[in-house]
């Protein structure tokens, strides 16, 4: 990664924590995960089906928190552990603490930069070391280069159709209304054959 110029992060202990401290401090828009435990550390935006191949055709979910918290009718504290839990038992204050307060890094040091890819280190590596063809390497590298200097950064949107969260609970109301009035109409029916 530091080769090629990529910014990555090593985290101290769970990996969604400081996935989720990036973005609650924006150093990053969102967290992209297929676990859902990212929303327990407090990510605002989750994206989910990143890494789906396109041929399944699946969109990119996005999942907002607050709709979310919203939604289920539950505080940020009440998804991490339950109420219900807590009482004396001090295992499970601490269950929530880890959630609430997770081991990250100092995000004031965090710094994610784009760099150019070091292109002598990188053919060494790869071709002298590792026996990959040096034509591969050198066009994937003027690939690299060129995407870095192209453009300016891009939103995940420009990549990927974007679903929002959907709003289920209100999707939910409307189904009883139909089924209601369909039940209704049903019922209607019935009396006038008598």
């Amino acid at each position: 990664r530091s080769l090629m110029g990529v910014p990555f992060i090593n985290a101290p202990c769970e990996a969604e924590a400081t996935c989720a401290a990036l973005a609650k401090h924006n150093k990053v828009f969102a967290s992209g995960t297929e676990d859902m435990d990212v929303m327990t550390f407090g990510t605002p935006v989750l994206f989910r089906r990143l890494t789906i191949a396109a041929s399944r055709k699946l969109p990119i979910l996005e999942i907002k928190l607050d709709k979310v918290l919203a939604e289920l009718e539950l505080s940020y504290e009440q998804i991490t552990v339950p109420d219900e839990w807590l009482g004396e038992d001090a295992i499970y204050k601490q269950a929530r603490a880890m959630f609430l307060e997770p081991d990250v890094i100092d995000m004031a040091d965090v710094d994610i930069k784009w760099k150019d890819p070091n292109v002598d280190d990188l053919r060494q590596f790869l071709v002298d070391k590792h026996g990959f063809s040096l034509d591969r390497v050198m066009n994937a590298i003027e690939k690299l280069k060129k995407a870095k200097t192209s453009h300016s950064q891009q939103r995940m949107e420009s990549f990927f159709t974007v679903l929002p969260s959907s709003d289920s609970k209100l999707k939910r109301k409307a189904d009883d209304k139909k089924a209601a009035k369909a039940k209704g109409t049903a019922a209607a029916k019935r009396g006038r054959k008598k």
